[in-house]
């Protein structure tokens, strides 16, 4: 598993209206990984993810996103 796989493997499990972090996000995919990853790549990852769910930043000095719908 790849670090793209990962972090959408991460985003399909949260329910409607859950909020994360991008440094959450991160360290969890780290965690899963084994890994170290920048929080970018991340993050860019979760702005493609984008065209599978609703992502809203709700947070930019936070970098904080709910995720919505499917």
């Amino acid at each position: 598993m790849n670090a793209k796989q990962a972090t959408f493997a991460i985003l399909n499990r949260l329910p409607d209206g859950a909020e994360i972090g991008g440094v959450e996000l991160c360290n969890l995919v780290r965690r899963r990984l084994g890994s170290r990853i920048m929080d970018a790549t991340t993050n860019r990852y979760l702005r493609i993810y984008r065209a599978v769910r609703n992502v809203n930043c709700i947070s930019k000095p936070k970098s904080l996103y709910r995720i919505t719908g499917k």
